[in-house]
Parts: C-alpha cells; structure tokens; sequence
C-alpha cells in the first residue's frame, strides 16, 4: 500500500498518496470545488466535524482527493 504524504493547498495541509492526487486537489480547489464539513465518526462512537476535506485527510490519515 502507497504510504500518504502531506501536502499544502492555500496554506492548507491535506494528506494525499502521490503527486498526482496532490495535483488533483489542489487543481479542484483552485476551480472552486468545496469539500465539506466532513463528519468524522471515531471507534468509540464519539462525533465531530471537519470543517473541510483538508482537515478530515490529516485527522484520519486519508488521502484528500480519492479518499482512500
């Protein structure tokens, strides 16, 4: 399994697999597409929102623009 890395769009870290996912998100936020808010539900049931893509990549390891 490719092993995620961190990324920055608008000053913003996102996780994504490679290059091209990085590329791929960042060219879709650049044409305005919103991601988000993304609720995260954790092992012991609690909730949260991430208020974007970007912020719900990093807290649970997943890459941005394919989601896996």
């Amino acid at each position: 399994m490719e092993r995620l890395r961190t990324y920055k769009v608008f000053g913003r870290k996102f996780r994504a697999h490679n290059s091209a996912c990085a590329d791929g998100f960042k060219e879709d936020r650049r044409h305005g597409l919103i991601y988000g808010p993304i609720e995260i539900v954790y092992p012991d049931g609690t909730r949260r929102l991430a208020m974007n893509q970007e912020e719900a990549s990093v807290e649970c390891d997943f890459c941005a623009y394919c989601g896996k």
